[in-house]
């Protein structure tokens, strides 16, 4: 890897004057990615010093419609457009700006090519290949438009904090002056106070969404013959729409009041994935979560996720059908197994997946970055 990534380190930043940054986050808190990589952080850095402001693009509205599959309200879209524009107006009040990705979806880069030349510099933060929505779009026009509009954004950016080694490549290669890697991260302790749900049978349990329940395919003869020869549970946390006949299913609308116990009453945490470049590009949230709920994972090889899930400590990696079948039949016959496995991935959680391992770390960048400016 280019000798310019480097891992961050959870170290105390700079002590000194109070650092305001200005957080340009894609959503709010029902958007996971800007929930985990941004606004949990923002009450332990402002226990350093760092006032955080946080301006998401798009309202919790419009993440409730897309959770429910009822489509765009692009009256509302244009109206967090202008917003985004109003909050980037606003940029000399602050030391920093944190960017979740990219300012403006579907636009080109022109603001963050303007941002350096002002004096504004910026950290941009992703944990997905949003770039592969411009360079490997259907539409030869999009790609010839925008294609390497994230690559300029990363080359602009006073430094890239990235989820996995794969974006950190992505963004090595456009020469960004600064690449780092922080995980993708949750509050353990939440997870640690809550006690597992006492229920009669075995269960399944997947947390997602409409953009990643196409996963769930993937395993769907196999995990449905399982079901129906444990009868077993199969909870679904955020989809209505399934790919399963089995009537042992059971659907659970999202919530982030509710999903840390929904998930103490699962058993077996489910994190399937397809082989692609778009795959390669995640962070593997789910696998994190199962994990802090003390439950062992049955996670696909691709992307992080073999990364994330130690095999056969916090759960196991499958290659194929067959294999996840084998698996889960192993873990669903062996209780002290799935607790053994379940307390070793909480305790992999609270030592690198957790919001306290990093926030130091984030508020190094943050730091440095408005010290540079």
């Amino acid at each position: 890897m280019d000798q310019k990534v480097a891992q961050a380190r959870a170290k105390a930043p700079a002590r000194g004057g109070m650092v305001r940054v200005l957080a340009l986050t894609k959503y709010g808190r029902l958007g996971a990615s800007s929930r985990c990589r941004f606004l949990n952080y923002i009450p332990l850095l402002r226990e350093r010093n760092i006032v955080v402001t946080e301006s998401p693009l798009l309202s919790d509205d419009y993440v409730r419609r897309r959770l429910a599959g009822t489509g765009m309200d692009y009256v509302d879209v244009s109206r967090s457009y202008l917003a985004r524009l109003a909050a980037i107006a606003r940029v000399f009040r602050f030391d920093v700006l944190w960017i979740e990705g990219e300012l403006l979806p579907r636009w080109p880069a022109v603001i963050e090519r303007l941002l350096p030349l002002l004096g504004r510099r910026f950290v941009v933060d992703l944990d997905d290949a949003i770039f592969h929505t411009y360079d490997r779009h259907p539409s030869a026009l999009v790609r010839a438009l925008l294609g390497r509009k994230i690559d300029v954004i990363f080359n602009r950016a006073a430094t890239v904090v990235v989820g996995n080694e794969y974006l950190a490549e992505r963004a090595s290669r456009t020469g960004a002056a600064r690449v780092i890697m922080v995980p993708t991260t949750v509050d353990h302790r939440a997870y640690a106070d809550q006690k597992p749900s006492a229920h009669d049978r075995l269960t399944f349990g997947w947390i997602g969404s409409p953009a990643t329940e196409h996963y769930l395919r993937t395993i769907a003869p196999e995990l449905e013959k399982l079901c129906n020869s444990l009868q077993a549970e199969l909870r679904l946390i955020g989809t209505e729409r399934h790919p399963f006949a089995y009537p042992g299913v059971v659907l659970r609308h999202w919530s982030e009041a509710t999903e840390i116990e929904e998930l103490a009453s699962c058993d077996i945490g489910l994190a399937p994935m397809s082989e692609g470049p778009w795959e390669r590009g995640k962070c593997g949230l789910k696998a994190i979560q199962y994990m802090a709920s003390g439950i062992p994972v049955l996670a696909a090889d691709v992307g992080v996720l073999p990364t994330i899930v130690r095999h056969g400590e916090t759960g196991f990696v499958y290659h194929d059908g067959a294999e996840f079948a084998r698996y889960a039949r192993q873990l669903a016959d062996d209780p002290e197994l799935r607790r053994r496995m379940g307390a070793a991935g909480r305790k992999r959680v609270a030592e690198f997946y957790s919001i306290d391992r990093w926030v130091d770390a984030i508020g190094d960048v943050l730091v440095e970055t408005a010290n540079r400016a």
